[in-house]
């Protein structure tokens, strides 16, 4: 017997949307958590696959599944960048503020690979706090200032003038953590 659930997963890692289709009409549970918890939706977000998270969207899947580390869909795509994923999750109601198991959420993450339109995007579309602590008690401006001596200056300033915005005094730290995939 086949097994379309694993099968739709390695269609959503490589963009195959034929392969996709293909498992969804053969009954393969457009939610199946394989290795680590990852869902279709979560490689999707992850290989910058936009075609493909709009398909599984439009079929139904659910946007803010967790996998064994916290990780979300919205987070996977703010780690590599993909804009138009996280605008496509935002859209469609994802929850902004989730946080892994080190309590990073997607606006932690972009900052911290470097990703300042989609800082922007989390903060200006998404409505995520620039305040918000990781369970160490670092900002995304924090984890951002940590990587490479500051070489994220530009998410850096930006992140700071939307804390300087929210709440005056604001002093960020220097640090970070975290498991990261």
């Amino acid at each position: 017997m086949e097994d379309w659930n694993e099968k739709l997963i390695t269609a959503t890692r490589t963009g195959d949307s034929g392969a996709l289709k293909l498992c969804l009409q053969n009954d393969a549970d457009i939610d199946y958590q394989g290795v680590r918890g990852w869902t279709a939706l979560m490689w999707a977000a992850r290989r910058g696959h936009l075609e493909i998270c709009k398909l599984l969207i439009d079929t139904g899947c659910k946007i803010d599944t967790t996998d064994v580390d916290g990780w979300t869909a919205l987070m996977l795509a703010a780690m590599y960048g993909h804009l138009e994923i996280c605008r496509l999750l935002i859209d469609t109601g994802c929850k902004i503020d989730t946080t892994n198991i080190n309590g990073y959420t997607a606006l932690h993450i972009a900052a911290q690979s470097g990703h300042l339109q989609t800082t922007r995007c989390l903060v200006e579309q998404g409505g995520a706090s620039p305040l918000v602590t990781t369970h160490k008690g670092k900002t995304p401006y924090d984890v951002a200032a940590a990587v490479k001596l500051g070489q994220y200056r530009e998410v850096m300033e930006y992140l700071q003038s939307v804390m300087s915005e929210k709440s005056s005094g604001v002093t960020a730290g220097q640090g970070m953590e975290g498991n990261f995939h």
